[in-house]
């Protein structure tokens, strides 16, 4: 094995493992988000709270709780 391929190995297997990283980051950003819109879609259903509110419980910005209040519309 020569010295590119030893090279191209080892930036392969990074390359890999940046990616697993990265891949396990969006999981567990989604993982929260997926939480926090059921929770503040709980809120709308169930809960005359308005958007300020419901944003403040929930630990979201008012344009999330907003967004989503218009897509539960549809």
């Amino acid at each position: 094995m020569n010295t590119y391929d030893i090279l191209r190995k080892e930036l392969v297997s990074e390359g890999i493992e940046i990616g697993f990283e990265k891949g396990r980051e969006e999981g567990r950003e989604e993982g929260v988000s997926l939480k926090e819109r059921e929770f503040a879609s709980s809120l709308l259903h169930s809960t005359d709270f308005d958007d300020a509110k419901i944003a403040l419980l929930v630990g979201v910005s008012i344009d999330f709780v907003s967004d989503l209040r218009q897509n539960l519309k549809k």
